[in-house]
């Protein structure tokens, strides 16, 4: 009852405040005044109030708005993360895609519901494979989503017991693939199939092979001759780690690129972090591990164990030159 007398007096009032100053049809002002409620107490209050010409109106203009955070590490900040646990009906979709490609873990998938993460199974569903399978189907269900948006899907799994797993994505602008083992540039190409609206940068090319000699190796079949023309950049530059994140946020930068998805070997994430946080921000780039052996895990090589003992001291001198220089 207050309120609604401060509605009608302060309208007659705002007459006589711009009397010299005359307001003009659709004007909105600010007024600032105090209500006695009682008791010996006094609150202060603010409306807004439009100018029809003749008069002042009360202001009703008013969007209730829910606003989400999420914070990243130091700040809270606004987050746009969409939580979404998988229906029968989106791992049916994903049996049906990839059917063809991963004949024995999509239809394990479609009859039993739940994605096998046991290593030792021949329908076993690594990271990769999921990241594909939830890109495939994030495209299907929100292909008009906007860069940076955020999503977390909760999926049934297999591990010897029925279980739950989550992984993190983010519709990212661009990829950057960095050379070294096979499979880290055909990974690289197959996802810039599922997501054409972005740009593809091969870090670390040898200046002594050239771009008809790389789509001869990759591009096999006209889409993939198309993206060489369109989508893809090759950085002819960079010798190691450091000099593909030098290059990759060169690139970045002038492709005016908000977040990238770095894909490399698994072993190579590590020091891949460390390196790229001399340029990026942690919370703009994702990361696609490419298994660079298609064996099982326990049978690893001794070529293997000597790339992993040398990438594990390459590491740890890198750990290093953050706390001296070197």
């Amino acid at each position: 009852m207050i309120a609604e007398l401060a509605d009608i007096k302060i309208p007659v009032a705002l007459l006589d405040v711009y009397q010299f100053n005359p307001r003009s049809a659709g004007d909105i002002v600010l007024s600032m005044y105090e209500l006695y409620m009682g008791g010996g107490v006094t609150k202060s209050f603010t409306a807004a109030f439009i100018f029809d010409g003749v008069a002042f109106h009360p202001y009703e203009n008013e969007i209730e708005v829910t606003v989400q955070f999420g914070h990243d590490g130091e700040n809270w900040v606004p987050d746009n993360t969409i939580k979404y646990d998988l229906t029968s009906t989106d791992v049916a979709f994903i049996s049906s895609e990839f059917m063809s490609l991963y004949p024995g873990p999509a239809d394990n998938v479609g009859y039993f519901g739940s994605f096998d993460r046991r290593t030792s199974s021949s329908n076993y569903w690594s990271d990769s494979m999921l990241l594909e399978a939830f890109n495939a189907l994030l495209d299907d269900m929100d292909s008009s989503a906007e860069e940076g948006q955020k999503y977390v899907l909760k999926f049934v799994v297999y591990t010897g017991a029925t279980g739950n797993e989550t992984m993190s994505l983010i519709k990212t602008d661009g990829i950057v693939v960095l050379t070294g083992d096979k499979y880290r540039i055909s990974e690289g190409i197959k996802i810039l199939k599922k997501n054409s609206n972005e740009r593809l940068l091969i870090s670390g090319v040898n200046k002594k092979i050239s771009k008809s000699k790389i789509i001869s190796l990759y591009g096999n079949d006209p889409e993939t001759k198309q993206l060489f023309d369109c989508c893809i950049d090759i950085d002819k530059v960079s010798t190691n780690t450091f000099e593909n994140s030098r290059e990759a946020y060169f690139w970045a930068r002038d492709r005016q690129l908000k977040t990238l998805l770095i894909v490399t070997s698994n072993y190579h994430i590590p020091r891949v972090k460390l390196e790229f946080s001399r340029f990026f921000q942690e919370n703009i780039l994702y990361y696609n591990p490419v298994n660079i052996t298609e064996d099982d895990e326990s049978n690893i090589s001794l070529e293997m164990i000597k790339k992993i003992t040398f990438e594990y001291i390459k590491y740890l001198r890198t750990s290093l030159s953050f706390l001296v220089k070197i």
